[in-house]
């Protein structure tokens, strides 16, 4: 055996040592990382390194068996197919680390086996024509290495060109790799095409044998660097994602409340040295809940996306639009003069002037707005946004205004509110509400008809609250049906006992609120507690004010039909300072109308006050209801209303309002309550309508 032969057959063991620990550690890799490529770049070498040992056996074997033999036949077939399958896995594993979404297993398995048909096919062609050496050659080493290098020469132009910048050392080494191995497979078929004599062939390519080594190993430590570079790059990666995704709002991809405070903080540093203002503004987006609960989150999500994408849209650079969370969204507008703030907000919101499209719909979106400014408002970013988010509250809470800002006056009344709400559920566990009642009394006689219960706190440290200084409190924290049943049980309760005690002509009247008064609970619980003390539902009325009533008057009209199913009797508080529409007031049920204070107080004869009065006296003869003037102070004003048919009337003039045991003292004045024992006639006009 010459020397060229026991360099080849070196060479080709030394390959399959190369290439098995090559395939080793990159199925070491593989088990840590899980990539797909690492896998098929592990086959590759596998199938390199059978392929080499075939060919050392295949050399051993020269000159003691016939080329055509089974033996050299089978080793042919083997290292053919492995060489094959090599460089299909190679340039698979390849493809797939670059991005690209490898064939399907299926496509995959097909080419696998299409590869070695050739192999073989390649390997029985002049497998037994002695004369035929060079073809032999040609078709077994010529065809596989035109293919597989020409490939190769491709995928490292490829690889090449796809070098990003920065650490890109492993793809460039695979790259070359791939050049090196191409241009080391086209110099096969150079000498089967050049070279006449086998011998001479063997020789030429055992002079190759160290490319043979060093461009493997040159392959294998670029496809690790690539590795290495690859996960750098996925961590890098996701840091940054994971930064992003704490820093932005997942639905809109705008900066969260985090990142917000933090460029706000850079602002109000930036804005120190200038003298326009840093305008924070809240916006909150009406409506969006009946968004949300008509058509599914679905379509709000969208709406969300749709809103950020046009106010972002109006923002300047170094402004900055962040979602706050819910539909609240919030803009940080740099170097805006103090006097133009709300121009600037107004220039934001025209970006939703437009309606929106969400997915099939266009739907109009409106905005209430809270601003704040710096520095007159606050010199840190908790403030400001502190402050932007009292006057959003504000602004919800005035439907005729779309844009507040701050008032720091107007702020203490509402922190003084909230002070309230936040107290109010351990008042009502701990029984610091309580009630007085105040008499209303029939013009003509003196005599008292009915009381009207009016709630306070009995505060452990201010003291007795009147009604004024809490009841919108209990409205805007959503306890008024809570309070109200309070309210209507306890009174129901004192009075069944008063009624008990020999008083049972006396009416009792409570204060319903709008929410309340159309609560589709309400009449029931009305109707339990009624039916608990026995009470006579005729002796009672709820008080609902015109307003509040007219406010939906169908849904009023619903609502009042319901109450009165119960029996009981319903005065329409406050009348005269609404805005009622004699055609619904013909057909709601009430039963009396109640002149409101502020034109009882400037009676006299002949002012324009009076002219009111004495037309709602007469609306209510014409719609045979009984009326009540509030907030009676002065013999003049009782007079008055005796004169002009008044038939009921309240006020410090008669009584402030009392106790349960006052309430019973006053009862036992001489001329309180009729001469007989029978019950007088009750409130509201006599022959009233059944409705």
């Amino acid at each position: 055996m010459g020397g060229s032969l026991f360099l080849t057959l070196g060479s080709s063991l030394a390959l399959a040592a190369e290439a098995t620990v090559l395939a080793a550690v990159l199925v070491a890799f593989h088990r840590t990382y899980r990539r797909e490529y690492l896998r098929l770049w592990s086959w590759s070498w596998r199938a390199m390194a059978v392929g080499a040992l075939a060919a050392a056996a295949s050399l051993l074997l020269l000159g003691r068996l016939p080329a055509s033999g089974p033996a050299r036949l089978l080793l042919t077939a083997v290292s053919l197919t492995a060489a094959y399958w090599h460089a299909l896995w190679l340039l698979l594993g390849t493809w797939e680390v670059s991005g690209r979404t490898p064939p399907r297993a299926t496509l995959q398995r097909q080419a696998l086996l299409a590869l070695a048909g050739v192999a073989v096919v390649s390997t029985l062609l002049f497998a037994f024509d002695p004369a035929a050496g060079k073809a032999r050659y040609l078709l077994r080493v010529g065809l596989k290495s035109l293919g597989v290098g020409v490939a190769f020469l491709a995928a490292g132009v490829w690889v090449i060109r796809t070098v990003r910048e920065g650490s890109a050392l492993g793809r460039r080494m695979v790259g070359w790799g791939f050049l090196a191995f191409g241009v080391q497979q086209l110099q096969y078929v150079a000498i089967g095409l050049l070279i006449v004599d086998a011998e001479v062939a063997r020789r030429l390519a055992g002079a190759f044998a160290l490319a043979d080594l060093v461009i493997p190993l040159v392959f294998g430590i670029g496809m690790v660097a690539w590795l290495l570079e690859e996960e750098h790059d996925h961590v890098v990666k996701a840091t940054r994602a994971l930064e992003h995704l704490a820093l932005h709002d997942s639905l809109t991809d705008l900066p969260n409340r985090t990142l917000l405070q933090d460029r706000l903080t850079q602002a109000l540093g930036a804005g120190a040295r200038a003298e326009n203002a840093t305008v924070v503004a809240i916006i909150d987006l009406d409506g969006f809940r009946e968004v949300n609960d008509t058509y599914g989150s679905r379509y709000g999500d969208e709406l969300l996306r749709k809103v950020a994408i046009r106010l972002a849209a109006r923002t300047r650079p170094g402004d900055t639009l962040a979602r706050l969370g819910g539909d609240e969204f919030c803009a940080v507008l740099t170097g805006v003069d103090a006097d133009d703030a709300v121009v600037a907000v107004e220039r934001l919101l025209a970006g939703l002037a437009r309606p929106l499209p969400v997915f099939e719909l266009e739907l109009e979106t409106r905005a209430s707005v809270g601003v704040a400014l710096h520095p007159a408002h606050g010199s840190t970013a908790a403030e400001l946004l502190s402050n932007a988010s009292r006057a959003l509250a504000a602004a919800k809470a005035d439907r005729q205004a779309r844009i507040v800002v701050f008032d720091p006056l107007g702020d203490a009344a509402r922190s003084e509110r909230v002070r309230i709400e936040l107290a109010l559920p351990r008042a009502l566990a701990a029984g610091e509400l309580i009630l007085r009642y105040q008499p209303i009394v029939r013009v003509v006689s003196g005599e008292v008809a009915a009381f009207e219960a009016l709630v306070r706190w009995a505060h452990p440290t201010a003291g007795e609250l009147l009604p004024g200084a809490f009841l919108p409190a209990v409205e805007t924290s959503g306890l008024d049906l809570e309070v109200t049943e309070w309210v209507l049980r306890t009174a129901v309760t004192e009075f069944a006992w008063l009624h008990r005690d020999g008083f049972d002509q006396i009416e009792l009247a409570v204060n319903l609120s709008a929410r309340v008064f159309q609560h589709p609970a309400f009449a029931i619980l009305a109707a339990s507690v009624l039916a608990e003390n026995g009470f006579d539902p005729a002796m009672l009325h709820l008080e609902i004010t015109e307003t509040a009533a007219m406010h939906d008057a169908d849904a009023a009209l619903g609502a009042f039909r319901e109450l009165k199913r119960l029996g009981v009797r319903i005065a329409l508080d406050d009348f005269g300072t609404g805005y009622s529409s004699l055609s619904y007031l013909r057909f709601f049920p009430v039963d009396i109308l109640k002149i409101d204070q502020s034109f009882v107080k400037r009676l006299r004869y002949g002012s324009g006050d009076s002219a009111v009065v004495e037309s709602i006296i007469s609306l209510a003869r014409t719609l045979r209801l009984g009326v009540t003037a509030e907030g009676v102070e002065r013999e003049e004003q009782a007079r008055w209303l005796a004169e002009h048919g008044c038939d009921f009337m309240q006020g410090h003039l008669i009584s402030p309002a009392l106790t349960l045991d006052q309430c019973r003292v006053f009862l036992r004045r001489p001329g309180a309550t009729p001469r007989w024992r029978a019950r007088s006639p009750a409130m509201g006009f006599p022959d009233t309508p059944v409705h």
